[in-house]
């Protein structure tokens, strides 16, 4: 389909109008992202392979009902900016694996304090999270090093973990649906992060495991 990359600090947020796309198709996203920009929804799935970052100073939205894809294990959005995911009840975003892939991807991985004003809401993570050996399980969605972006009616499901909290991944959990989640729903380390009003059931492990 088509190849969206982003070199030095280009930007790269084209417009898409109109377009047809067939079923094997879709929008390559690639590069670490400097600018500020929005990721439009196009009616295909954008696809995310190995790293997709979104550097500290930038600010990237993305519209209601947009999805994206990823292809392997190593495969994986960082945030060290401001990202703002916000769904629609009747448009979410969703992140979830190529279906073309039957593992998990790595998943949403938030570090630093860069992205505090992050927020996230109607979205649906699936089919994420990594087993790092000696029983150390990240999550779909990590937060560490003073991450503390927002996440409201978010839906985890189906990933090796839910949400993980790591040196102070002091996010804001609130009106999330975190279940059939392979090992906790939420796996919290040395941070402290506000948690309320969820839905939190049949995880493999247990609801939450909080040590310090």
């Amino acid at each position: 389909g088509i190849l969206q990359k982003t070199e030095g600090t280009g930007a790269c947020f084209p417009q898409y109008d109109n377009n047809t796309f067939s079923a094997d198709n879709r929008i390559k996203i690639t590069g670490n992202l400097q600018s500020d920009g929005t990721w439009e929804n196009p009616n295909v799935p954008y696809l995310i392979q190995e790293e997709l970052r979104i550097q500290v100073g930038a600010t990237v939205t993305a519209e209601p009902g947009t999805e994206f894809q990823f292809s392997s294990e190593n495969d994986k959005l960082s945030v060290r900016g401001t990202f703002l995911a916000n769904g629609t009840q009747g448009e979410p975003i969703t992140f979830t694996r190529d279906t073309d892939f039957s593992g998990n991807w790595h998943g949403i991985d938030y570090s630093g304090d860069g992205t505090n004003g992050s927020q996230m809401s109607h979205v649906v993570v699936e089919y994420s999270g990594s087993d790092l050996g000696g029983e150390t399980f990240v999550g779909a969605i990590h937060c560490v090093q003073e991450a503390s972006p927002s996440f409201s009616n978010v839906t985890l499901r189906n990933n090796v973990q839910g949400f993980w909290f790591h040196t102070n991944g002091n996010a804001t959990v609130s009106n999330c649906t975190i279940e059939n989640n392979d090992r906790f729903g939420i796996y919290i380390v040395n941070s402290s992060p506000t948690i309320e009003n969820n839905s939190i059931a049949g995880n493999g492990s247990g609801g939450v495991f909080q040590h310090t």
